[in-house]
């Protein structure tokens, strides 16, 4: 019979797991849901099948409150309510699965009044995909007719049962159904899961080995896809289970014993079982007996001696092999149980080498008692080191020299020491460096070097190297410079055009190159030049300075300038013709002064002494500080009259000592 349409209020909780296919181990993945109902008032459970289960219990509050249900039953009532259920699935071999807990909800009481039908549905992965559990209490209808939430046909169930799985849904998808026009879940939807199926396969391996008399059996086993847990099975039985690891020791195992071992790769889909594997546990042996080891140093004969060390041991009883260990970790690969002697080659002078020996069988090893070793330089001493031969070269890091030495290496050497005037310089090189470089020398000085090569047999000096390092070494060029050239009436004789170049002064500079059309018109030591040679006005000349020093050379920039016709075109006169003494002593002061009076206002003049100084003034006064022949230069000019250019010399003596007083006798 069809009851009128209505929406329940009934509150349905529910939980999900996957359905393991029948290939799969253990108990699958099911569901439960909870229906809360009236008479008796209780809690109705409905569940999925669980595939592999031989039998269920129904626990409330983690107690179990039903005995052990056949596998045909898929319900139980509780007419006490609780507030938490789960149901465990049981295998024929013991393995469980545990549902989801559930909590249900309080009954409805309109439902109660009215005899309706409660219903409630709950999403789980089955074998095909998501699905759709759906219980509903028992009626007295004959049939029920299940919808959707669209009201389309679903399925028409007999009326003795009271319970669907619809499989073959869609993942991520709201659906609700009805029976006889109840809506499921009080009319909420549930939303079905994407379900990623039973793990993978995997494949199993095993081992059985002997330690100190103990058997065991190891196993491994490859990775299963999707797999959270691994539980491993002993003929049958739980013996372990893991997580990430994919090894196990089954150290309970008896010599001699046959066991059959399967992998069961879990989540929460299900399981999968690996190959069954057959292993019989090994029967094991004593290990070998105890047995002392010894080691002397000595000295290998032949073209090259060297140290070494000669270690023996004693017979180990039941031993198949040895491995003789040196400083704790094994130095040798496996020896045979005949051989009781090693020569190490291998060996330093100055080191510390203890030495024990591994004898191993099946049934495991024993180490022998151990004994150390110091080498030292008695035991093997060395020729003397041949003579290396030094050369040196001097460089320069920017402004700073440095002598780099070199020498060939030294037959036998074991370290080499650099001597500078006599004593050593640190550091000590080893004998692969056969360079070295002094960067603590100075200009003007001169140093002595030699070499000592050495090893415990002796030492050996390299021939002697003397440097001297000239003052001017490692220089910096001149510094740039600016030039500026200036058409000017040359009236020293006739009136001509002329070009007065003049610069500033170049830091390290110590002379100067004048070049005209890039050939080299003059060499200078003053800031100035005057070209008078074919000048002619109106035409262009292109100049530059070279500046020279220890160092190195700079060249200004190249300036170019046009001769003015009218630069000889003067609206006033004046002459460069000067009245300077020839000869002066030194300390003395000399005048220098202009012989013609100018009919220039603006006129101006430039004296330079010779000596690195000058003077503006007109009629200036200087004092030679020291004897030598000096040349002077004076240029006059004027604004209007352009300038001129004269120079001569002037020797400078020394002031002779005053003359000594004669004693007077009375």
């Amino acid at each position: 019979m069809l009851v009128s349409w209505r929406k329940t209020t009934s509150l349905i909780a529910f939980l999900f797991l996957l359905i393991a296919p029948a290939a799969l181990a253990g108990p699958g993945a099911f569901g439960v849901a909870a229906i809360p109902v009236c008479q008796p008032r209780g809690i109705h459970l409905s569940w999925s099948s669980s595939s592999g289960a031989s039998s269920y219990k129904v626990f409330r509050g983690g107690t179990a409150i039903s005995g052990v249900l056949p596998a045909s039953t898929l319900a139980f009532n509780d007419t006490t309510s609780g507030t938490a259920y789960t149901v465990v699935a049981t295998d024929s071999r013991g393995f469980t699965f545990t549902s989801n807990n559930v909590t249900p909800a309080a009954p409805n009481s309109s439902f109660c009044l009215n005899g309706d039908l409660q219903v409630a549905e709950a999403a789980y992965c089955a074998v095909s995909g998501p699905a759709v559990h759906l219980a509903w209490t028992a009626g007295t209808d004959s049939s029920y007719f299940i919808t959707d939430a669209n009201g389309d046909f679903v399925a028409v169930v007999d009326g003795t049962k009271s319970s669907l799985d619809i499989t073959g849904l869609t993942a991520g998808k709201s659906v609700r159904y009805t029976v006889n026009n109840i809506d499921a879940n009080n009319g909420q939807f549930v939303t079905t899961p994407s379900c990623s199926g039973p793990p993978g396969s995997s494949t199993l391996s095993a081992s059985t080995s002997c330690a100190n008399s103990a058997v065991s059996v190891q196993l491994s086993w490859t990775a299963a896809s999707g797999a959270a847990q691994y539980r491993v099975d002993r003929d049958g039985v739980v013996i372990g289970t893991t997580t990430t690891v994919r090894t196990f020791a089954d150290t309970t195992v008896t010599a001699g014993h046959a066991y059959s071992y399967t992998i069961s790769a879990l989540n929460s889909s299900g399981s999968t079982e690996s190959n069954t594997l057959p292993v019989t546990a090994a029967t094991c042996v004593a290990p070998p007996g105890a047995f002392a080891a010894s080691a002397s140093a000595f000295c290998t004969t032949g073209a090259s001696a060297a140290p070494a060390v000669h270690v023996t041991w004693t017979a180990s009883s039941n031993a198949a092999s040895y491995v003789v260990n040196r400083n704790g970790t094994a130095y040798t690969s496996s020896l045979s149980s005949g051989t009781l002697a090693l020569d190490d080659l291998n060996v330093t002078v100055g080191q510390t080498y203890a030495y024990t020996v591994t004898a191993t069988n099946s049934g495991g090893s024993t180490v022998s008692s151990g004994q150390s070793v110091t080498i030292t330089s008695a035991i093997c001493p060395a020729a003397p080191p041949t003579q290396p031969v030094l050369s040196e070269s001097t460089v320069c890091n920017g402004t700073s020299p440095v002598d780099h030495l070199s020498w060939t290496a030294s037959t036998n050497a074991t370290s080499y020491i650099v001597f500078r005037n006599g004593s050593a310089l640190p550091p000590s090189l080893p004998s692969s460096t056969l360079a070295y470089d002094d960067t603590a020398v100075v200009p003007g000085q001169s140093y002595s070097y030699f070499v000592r090569a050495s090893n415990s047999g002796g030492s050996a000096d390299s021939n002697t190297i003397n440097i001297s390092l000239p003052t001017t070494i490692c220089q910096p060029p001149p510094a740039p410079f600016a030039l500026a050239v200036k058409a000017i009436c040359d009236i020293a004789a006739s009136p001509a055009a002329a070009l007065r170049l003049t610069w500033t002064a170049s830091a390290n500079a110590t002379s100067y190159a004048v070049f005209r059309a890039g050939t080299k018109i003059a060499d200078v030591s003053t800031t100035s030049f005057v070209d008078t040679a074919n000048i002619v006005a109106g035409q262009s000349y292109a100049y530059f300075v070279r500046a020279s020093g220890p160092g190195g050379t700079t060249d200004s920039e190249e300036f170019d300038l046009t001769a003015d016709p009218a630069v000889c075109q003067s609206a006033c006169s004046f002459a460069c013709a000067a009245n300077v003494v020839s000869t002066a002593a030194e300390q003395f002061p000399v005048r220098f002064s202009l012989q013609q009076q100018t009919s220039c206002a603006d006129v101006t003049a430039t004296w330079a002494f010779g000596d690195g100084t000058g003077s503006t003034e007109l009629t200036p006064v200087h004092a030679y500080p020291s004897p030598g022949i000096y040349r002077w230069t004076v240029t006059a000019g004027s604004a209007a009259s352009a300038a001129c250019q004269n120079s001569g010399t002037i020797t400078i003596t020394s002031v002779p000592p005053p003359a000594k007083r004669r004693a007077i006798r009375h």
